[in-house]
């Protein structure tokens, strides 16, 4: 009798305790470059690349689950971008809105994995100071109308930044100059993709060739 209810003692302290479970998020990156993103404060970066699609998974802690309730499902934030990707808004039947943003939030359910596919949405440029010179400043100019700022304060030697940027399409062609300076430089180094960038296309730039 006595070992009974020492079963039924410790049977019923494990369903108040409950015991703690975890999901997955997995990342798959679709496109030729390179993803950035954010998990419970975490940064983390996955490249692209051409011929595969590379992925990461990252477990998430979703809390306390019980033998009998408690689903232990949690609802994650996720800031996810890429070199030519951003997260696109959609309709309740899953049509693009042509809206774009870089925060959402995913619910993560105990012992399954939830995917991200990233389809590349943007065309790109990517400045490589791949000198020892300061760059103060660098844009561009699209179909030799719009300029457009990429960088709000100077980019140090070994630094890289890049922009996504409105693809071109059969229809719709579109050129862009870009333009950067090094510190103390009046004069500007510039470059021309003219009609070229493509969804998934980036015009990648090293200033030690201009230096």
């Amino acid at each position: 009798m006595k070992s009974i209810k020492k079963c039924m003692i410790i049977l019923i302290i494990f369903i108040l305790t409950g015991c703690s479970s975890k999901g997955n998020i997995k990342i798959i990156n679709n496109t030729d470059h390179y993803l950035y993103f954010t998990i419970d404060n975490i940064d983390y970066f996955l490249k692209g690349s051409p011929d595969s699609d590379p992925t990461k998974t990252i477990s998430v802690n979703t809390g306390a689950r019980y033998l009998f309730f408690g689903s232990a499902d949690k609802e994650v934030d996720l800031h996810l971008e890429g070199e030519t990707f951003m997260m696109q808004k959609s309709d309740e039947y899953g049509n693009p809105l042509g809206e774009y943003q870089t925060e959402t939030s995913l619910l993560v359910k105990p012992n399954e994995t939830t995917n991200v596919y990233t389809n590349p949405t943007h065309a790109g440029t990517k400045l490589v100071n791949d000198t020892n010179n300061q760059i103060d400043e660098f844009r561009y100019i699209k179909n030799s109308v719009e300029t457009v700022q990429i960088i709000t304060e100077p980019l140090a030697a070994g630094d890289s930044v890049y922009c996504r940027l409105e693809p071109s399409t059969p229809d719709i062609p579109i050129s862009y100059v870009f333009e950067y300076r090094f510190e103390g430089d009046q004069n500007y180094h510039s470059t021309i993709a003219t009609n070229s960038l493509y969804v998934d296309d980036q015009y990648r730039i090293s200033a030690f060739d201009y230096r």
